[in-house]
């Protein structure tokens, strides 16, 4: 009985930190801001191997503190990348924005521009 307790315990312990292993919070984040249209693009970097099942979750964007906007996504873009875009038409020099992207299965990542 002890045996196969010891053996389920390394099998479940093998299986924790094989998932932990895959779950990853994104890469990166590039922002770019145009001033023309006041459109934030967002470049989310989260490479995955079935955007289906393992994606970002949310894009939050906070303007001065405040949160501007939050999207759900059910599914990545692609494999490798989730993007896109917020129109934030009452900004000005010197504003903060922050985007928070949130995987759905671990982490999270922070970014941060101050508009020109």
């Amino acid at each position: 009985m002890k045996s196969k307790l010891n053996i389920l315990c390394v099998f479940l312990s093998f299986f924790i930190f094989s998932f932990a292993a895959l779950a990853h919070p994104p890469k990166d984040i590039k922002l770019q801001w145009d001033p023309l249209q006041k459109i934030l693009s967002v470049h989310i970097e989260h490479a995955v191997d079935n955007p289906e099942k393992h994606h970002i979750k949310s894009i939050k964007v906070e303007v001065n503190g405040k949160t501007f906007e939050e999207r759900m996504y059910k599914t990545q873009e692609n494999s490798k990348i989730q993007i896109d875009t917020f129109k934030i038409p009452d900004i000005s020099s010197g504003t903060n924005i922050t985007v928070t992207a949130e995987c759905n299965i671990f982490g999270t990542m922070k970014k941060e521009i101050v508009i020109p």
